[in-house]
């Protein structure tokens, strides 16, 4: 059965499990950055995070994706978890990129 007639239900799985590989990537670089000065956090809940530490930082970030991607993949047969997935791919495809301008420049690459 295809989702939507474009994703089979295990490029679905796959994309979850992605945004949950890409999350910690995320949670590490972030962490990475933020501790050398090179950056700051975003986003204010997590900023608010972070001023407690980098244990409760990546503990919230990885809890609360985690929950999101529980959730959509508990109603991936709805339409709206496969539409949902669309934004949620754009946005750490969006967050990865930024990482990785940001190491490019540290670098000196640029």
């Amino acid at each position: 059965m295809r989702i939507l007639g474009l994703v089979k239900p295990k490029t679905f799985e796959r994309a979850l499990g992605l945004i949950l590989v890409l999350n910690i990537v995320d949670a590490a670089l972030t962490a990475a950055w933020v501790s050398t000065g090179i950056a700051t956090e975003g986003n204010p809940v997590m900023a608010a995070a972070l001023e407690h530490g980098f244990g409760p930082f990546v503990l919230g970030k990885v809890a609360l994706v985690g929950l999101g991607v529980g959730l959509l993949y508990r109603y991936r047969e709805e339409r709206f978890a496969r539409l949902a997935l669309i934004p949620a791919a754009l946005l750490y495809s969006f967050v990865i990129g930024n990482h990785f301008g940001i190491g490019v420049m540290v670098s000196g690459l640029v």
